[in-house]
């Protein structure tokens, strides 16, 4: 619908409301195709009128451009009256007169919150005419008009005054004026806090979204930005938005929104981040009143004539610079009493506070404007003076409540807060009120850093005390004295460790730290980052001891204990791995569930576990999961950032000694830079239209570097976020792949699709070479050596080369990779090079470019595994890493090539690693949005692959009961194979590990038989050979001519499946060797099947109580079969599985063609589930028959009532294929296992706890007939031996 159209609907809304009946134009909507069935049955549904109507204006603007004109069609013959209204443009209106007019206008600006005029306003008409104008360029079309000046000039005033003209919001903006009030945002590092900018984003939202359907929150910046734009274009058209005190261009940036904006600000910057098509109005504000507009606001607030004013007031004037703010608050504290000696007393107060103690405090350019703040609170009574002092407890720009008020002033009532005490301080322009920042209705108050800096330098010593009284404040709120119950007043989860801090309270600080229940509070109000402020904030670093344990690098912190300080770092390091689950507000993890995978010893484990165990005992429907066999993992692993939901295509850290920041790009088009230690944004750059695939920053953190598929190299100030140059040199339809900075920051030099290699002069972007003759296809990679004498590439030709960093002169040509290089990095000292394939190798070069041949490929030792594509690679001084498509990081030695360890957790391709400049840290990013930090400082001891065992995802388990009530739990027996060796071994319990002699063969499958006496195992060569578990063998079954796929021991234990690629599937007797057998191959067969496929590899099972086996095939068919076969034309795709309910009487399979389909166990079809909406991968019977659950890519599992053939519950966010399912004796409760996670969730569907796997993809679960212990391995080989508590 047209912009017009949808501003006529807005503007005659409420007449439309009043007197529209739908059912008079339901039929015309209908047969028009205007509304469909679905919103004929909403609009109708509600019983008054009125709400139709309401409901028939929210659909009508988005069904499309006739809609309007089938309408105005619609109301023709009923409403001639309201087609009228519609028909006219909203320009023709009717003028009103005067009266009418001004009572408009009062009515829209009350409405979207304009503020009043001041006391003692003072007109500035050419300045308004200014600004009138500016904004009526916004008539017929979005855009921006940013008034800007310095900070107390008076932009508010006139951006109000300019809006109270009835002519200009009827013409421009005839839906109306929504105002809101900015601010600073600034963290302590000058950087936009996204937390605080996305309340102010929400909150805007809230304000303007009609729709209660709507979700009320955004999780983030961006979806906020979506959110604001659609409200603008469906529910605003030709609406103003006001931003009253806009500090930063990254604000700006956040609205830029397709609406009319009017922005007030002190930083002109802001203009260029408007992202509008048309650049954007600026308005100057001068930054002083004239002698004549002071006078008008002294005299206002005196309530004399000009004048009448008495000498003193144009001394005042002058000492105070003509400032607005200044004159404005002298004149408050003469309102009451104007004397000529109160005049001579503010005149004489003013000069001799002008360069004394405040201007030694303060560090502002207008002296004049301290001095008047210690006028204005030397003037209150004793007992005021004392509470704004107070004051000086809160940080800059903070937002507090009249509830936070009443903690630190004592007061019982937020009420009296505002009334006998704020009010008096908003009156006199010492604080301010705000929209939002609270709730409840209480009020919202800021302070001006000008005021809050001349409270703190007046206070002294005193503030420390202000801030203890305040903690105890809060204290004494608490039940019994605990913190982690204080109330979420929007203000005391965020601050008070920075005030127990500020207030020398270090031990109570350190015991909030050291709180599970504190933190987990913390975490849920506020998020990681600013969780992990307060570490920083006491003293804490993410370093490592040489011992392999954190550390605390602070003098400060010795004074706590050593044991207190391991629990801090412990929490810090359980914050920071876990970060990127924290930013999800609609699926918030269980804190005390991720605090159970923790490390045993460490404070957050035990804390968690006592938490876990009093839930569960006072709720025994509390799921929650212990993992009892867990070593140390990942002492190396430091953070996790989420960064988007798009693949991160490069990340980097700056190049300082600290790393303190780090640098992506990704898929979303946008570049961020980023707080290393607290995963805070800092900075974004948006302007590139495509994939960005490189960026890094200079040596001096002052410029950021980046490419993207829209063929530009851009440089940025880090900043500003504005753009600085851009390189237009690559072919437009192209991609550049990479760039980078050389050593010095003075070139930059790029690579593209296009096959060249340009090097250009970083500040001008003027093209000074490029490198030739060029590769023979898109080169991925391009930088510099370390000594900046050579540029080395790398190219999907399969070769890497190495230039002159002088004038692009080719030095040599390296040969020897199969496929793509992906990537390639120098050492440190520049003598070799390493690079990263398509061919799956790692490879090492002479990095001075004279040898043609790899020095040497670097090889894992898990050589039986397949391999996978290697896309980055890394060299420091003591390790080279390589990320591969198998989602790890591998890494080997840098002097003797071998491989050390495998560095795991990331869910998607790695696409880049890169060491800090000191080289104890990696960082990573993958398709899975994530960055990952490493700590390269553990000592290779620590290290897990050195000397704890490594499982393939493929197992067996037999559990052995428990014995004794120290160990309650059954002990798994595991059969799986050694990923470091490829051997086929046994894990029993405290017995240790037993192999499994299988020789030279190599293995394909295996199994254990149910009471675990015996071992099956498939080789490649389709041989299937059984052993005790004491490894003696006990036979060999030939008969098979391919490898065999799977193989299972029946119930009893007396019979074996087996599944071959030769097409057939087999039925072995193997504990009875003199039953007669029916086939000639060999004594133990007694039944084959055979495929009308490929292969037989699809999985089978028996039936409980009989050696009868279900088996599937890829072309949709289910086999029912012992020594006769029954084939079932089950599914039109591949079946995934079947399953055989507990009584024999039914069996389910599940297919690629998205079905779950019951038979009984004679073939007959019994029902048909058809409504998931991808591929069901797994499904299973409950054990007492009622249901049978199934599982699906879509990250579904749907439960269904065998009886009625209905869906009975919907089991959702599994976060990919759901693998496995299984039910609880009773039926009442199920657990799935999915791409990273295993999840329980009651049979209709409610999720009780999810448990995050270290790794991802496991193929199985096994789980304990009591459904309290639960076994699985991951891709990364740890064995998950879980237990409920």
């Amino acid at each position: 619908m047209q912009e017009e159209h949808k501003a006529r609907l807005k503007y005659h809304r409420k007449a439309l409301i009043d007197d529209l009946d739908f059912e008079k134009v339901r039929d015309a909507l209908v047969s028009s195709s205007v509304i469909d069935d679905e919103d004929e049955e909403r609009i109708a549904s509600s019983d008054v009128r009125r709400d139709r109507a309401r409901e028939l204006l929210r659909i009508l603007p988005r069904r499309g451009s006739s809609a309007y004109a089938r309408l105005l069609d619609a109301l023709r013959d009923p409403y001639e009256h309201l087609h009228d209204l519609l028909v006219r443009p909203l320009d023709e209106e009717e003028e009103e007169n005067d009266d009418v007019a001004q009572k408009r206008v009062k009515e829209v600006l009350l409405r979207g919150h304009v503020p009043p005029r001041p006391v003692a306003f003072v007109d500035r008409p050419d300045e308004i005419a200014r600004l009138r104008d500016a904004l009526r360029t916004l008539k017929d079309a979005d855009g921006w008009v940013v008034l800007h000046g310095m900070g107390g000039s008076g932009k508010t005033s006139l951006a109000a005054e300019a809006l109270r003209d009835p002519h200009l919001l009827r013409q421009c903006f005839p839906n109306g004026v929504f105002w809101l009030t900015i601010g600073q945002l600034n963290d302590e590092r000058g950087q936009v806090d996204q937390a605080k900018l996305l309340m102010k984003m929400n909150n805007l939202c809230a304000r303007l979204d009609d729709d209660s359907t709507t979700p009320t929150a955004s999780g983030n910046v961006e979806e906020a930005h979506d959110r604001l734009h659609d409200l603008f274009v469906d529910q605003h058209p030709r609406t103003l938005l006001v931003l009253d005190d806009v500090w930063s261009p990254v604000v700006a940036r956040a609205f830029a929104v397709r609406a009319r904006v009017l922005v007030t600000s002190r930083d002109r910057a802001v203009a260029d981040q408007t992202r509008a098509t048309r650049a954007p109005t600026l308005v100057a504000l001068d930054a002083h009143f004239t002698v004549a507009q002071a006078k008008s606001v002294l005299a206002g607030w005196t309530g004399r004539p000009v004048a009448e004013l008495p000498p003193e007031a144009d001394d005042i004037i002058a000492e105070s610079g003509s400032s607005p703010l200044a004159v404005s608050m002298i004149g408050a504290l003469l309102q009451k009493n104007s004397q000529r000696r109160r005049w001579e007393y503010y005149l004489k107060n003013l000069r001799e506070r002008k360069l004394n103690r405040i201007k030694r405090a303060i560090e502002y350019d207008y002296d004049a404007l301290d001095a008047s703040i210690g006028i204005s609170v030397d003037a209150l009574d004793d007992e005021q003076r004392e509470r704004y002092l107070r004051l000086a407890v809160f940080e800059d720009d903070a937002v507090f409540t009249s509830q936070v008020l009443a903690v630190l002033w004592r007061c019982d009532d937020p009420v009296e807060v505002e009334v006998e005490y704020a009010e008096e301080f908003v009156n006199k322009s010492l604080v301010k009120i705000v929209g939002g920042g609270g709730g409840g209705g209480v009020v919202s108050y800021t302070m001006h850093d000008l005021l809050l800096d001349y409270l703190k330098a007046v206070g002294g010593a005193r503030v420390a005390g202000y801030h203890r009284e305040f903690v105890e404040g809060y204290r004494e709120s608490c039940d019994d004295g605990n913190f982690a119950r204080v109330e979420a007043d929007g203000y005391a989860h965020a601050n008070l460790i920075l005030h127990m801090l500020r207030g020398a309270m270090r031990d109570d600080a350190a015991t909030l730290l050291g709180s599970f229940e504190w933190v987990a509070a913390k975490l849920r109000e506020c998020g990681p980052a600013e969780a992990l402020s307060d570490y920083l904030r006491f003293g804490m670093t993410a370093s490592v001891k040489k011992s392999g344990g954190p550390r605390l690098d602070s003098m400060a912190t010795q004074r706590s204990s050593s044991r207190q300080m391991a629990a801090l770092s412990d929490f810090q390091r359980f914050i920071s791995t876990n970060a990127h689950l924290f930013f999800d507000t609609d699926s918030f993890p269980d804190v005390v569930q991720l605090g159970l995978s923790e490390p045993a010893e460490s404070d957050v484990y035990q804390q968690a576990l006592a938490i876990a165990k009093a839930e569960a005992e006072s709720d025994p429907k509390k799921v929650y999961i212990d993992w009892t066999n867990k070593r140390r993992v990942g002492e190396w692993h430091l953070m996790t950032q989420k960064v988007t939901d798009d693949p991160v295509r490069h990340v980097a850290f700056s190049r300082d000694d600290e790393a303190a920041h780090f640098v992506t790009c990704s898929d979303d088009y946008s570049v961020r830079i980023w707080a290393s230690s607290t995963g805070k944004i800092t900075s974004i750059f948006e302007g590139h239209n495509g994939v960005v695939y490189h960026s890094n920053s200079s040596l001096d953190r002052k410029r950021i570097v980046s490419c993207s598929e829209d063929g530009t190299v851009q440089v940025w100030n880090s900043s500003s976020g504005t753009l600085v140059t851009k390189f237009t040199g690559h072919n437009s339809e192209s991609a550049v792949l990479c760039c980078s900075f050389s050593p010095d920051d003075k070139v930059v030099v790029s690579s593209s699709e296009d096959g060249t290699i340009k090097v250009w002069d970083s500040q001008t972007g003027v093209l000074k070479f490029d490198c030739t003759p060029s590769h023979d296809g898109s080169v991925v990679t391009c930088l510099f050596s370390p000594d900046n004498k050579r540029i080395a590439s790398a190219s999907e030709d399969c070769t890497i080369k190495v230039w002159s960093a002088s004038d692009g002169s080719l030095i040599n040509t390296f040969d020897g990779h199969d496929s793509t290089v992906n990537d390639c990095a120098f050492s440190p000292d520049g003598t070799a090079l390493v690079s990263a394939s398509n061919d799956h190798t790692v490879r090492i070069w002479d990095g001075l470019g004279v040898r043609t041949s790899a020095h040497c490929t670097l090889k894992k030792q898990q050589t039986h595994e397949c391999c996978y594509p290697m896309l980055c690679c890394a060299y420091s001084a003591k390790y080279i890493a390589a990320g591969g498509a198998d989602s790890n990081i591998e890494v080997w030695d840098a002097l003797k090539f071998s491989h050390l360890f495998t560095l795991s957790g990331h869910m998607g391709w790695v696409h880049s690693c890169n060491f800090s400049t000191a080289g104890n840290r990696l960082i990573s990013s993958s398709d899975d949005g994530n960055v990952k930090i490493w700590d390269m400082l553990c000592e290779p001891g620590r290290k897990r692959h050195d000397g704890d065992p490594s499982f393939s995802r493929r197992f067996s388990l037999h559990l052995k009961p428990s014995s004794s009530d120290d160990t309650p739990h059954p002990t798994p027996i595991l059969l799986a194979q050694d990923l470091k060796t490829g051997k086929l071994k046994m894990w029993n319990g405290k017995k240790g590990e037993s192999e499994i002699p299988t020789g030279s063969n190599q293995i394909k499958s295996w199994c254990l038989e149910p009471n675990g006496a015996l071992i099956a195992v498939g080789y490649f060569s389709g041989q299937v050979e059984v052993f005790e578990t004491g490894g003696r063998k006990l036979s060999t079954l030939d008969g098979h001519v391919n490898k065999i796929r799977h193989c299972f021991f029946s119930p009893c234990g007396t019979h074996l499946l087996t599944c071959s690629d030769d097409k057939t599937h087999k039925l072995w007797k193997v504990q009875d060797p003199d039953i007669p057998s029916s086939s000639d191959e060999n004594n133990y067969l007694v039944a084959s099947t055979e495929s009308d496929t490929k292969t037989a590899n699809r999985p089978g099972c028996f039936f409980n109580k009989s050696i009868t086996v279900v088996s599937a095939t890829v072309t949709g068919h289910v086999k029912i079969w012992s020594t006769t076969t029954k084939v079932i034309e089950a599914h039109s795709d591949s079946v995934t599985s079947v399953a055989v309910s507990s009584d024999d009487e039914k069996i389910a399979s599940a297919s690629v063609d998205k079905t779950v389909k019951v038979w009984s166990s004679n073939g007959n079809q019994l029902n048909v589930f058809s409504t998931h909406s991808d591929v069901v991968r797994s499904c299973v019977f409950s054990s007492l028959g009622q249901f049978v659950a199934s599982g699906s890519d879509d990250g579904q599992i749907k439960i269904w009532n065998l009886t009625s053939g209905e869906e009975h519950g919907v089991c959702s966010g599994q976060d990919g294929w759901v693998v496995g399912v299984h039910f609880s004796k009773d039926d009442n409760t199920l657990v799935s296992i999915s791409k990273n996670s295993i999840m329980w969730f009651s049979n209709t569907g409610q999720c009780l706890q999810v448990y995050r796997l270290k790794g991802q993809f496991p193929k199985a679960m096994l789980v304990a007939g009591d459904f309290g212990s639960f076994f699985t391995i991951d891709d990364s080989g740890f064995f998950y031996s879980l237990h409920r508590i």
